[in-house]
């Protein structure tokens, strides 16, 4: 289900942003997905529904905020398990 149709950058109700690696500032983004862990951390997924493109956006509850592009086929488990996807930097 397609909760919302945003621009790149702008910021939505629950103050989650578009996937900051966007080429450009128009780009249209659907939010596939969201969820809130027992955390307290945000994950999205965002998809380019000109190139096909998804994101998956990971909000922590801590203040550090990233986004990877994941390949189309593993979008699901990306949202499901986003530290298996998570850059090798966040964490440490």
């Amino acid at each position: 289900m397609c909760r919302a149709v945003i621009r790149f950058a702008v910021v939505d109700e629950r103050g989650m942003h578009g996937p900051p690696s966007a080429p450009d500032p128009f780009t249209m983004l659907r939010e596939l997905d969201t969820r809130t862990t027992p955390e307290g951390d945000t994950v999205a997924i965002w998809w380019d529904d000109e190139t096909g493109d998804v994101q998956l956006v990971f909000d922590h509850a801590g203040g550090e905020t990233w986004s990877i592009p994941v390949a189309r086929e593993r979008a699901a488990d990306a949202f499901r398990h986003p530290w298996a996807y998570a850059p090798a930097h966040v964490g440490v």
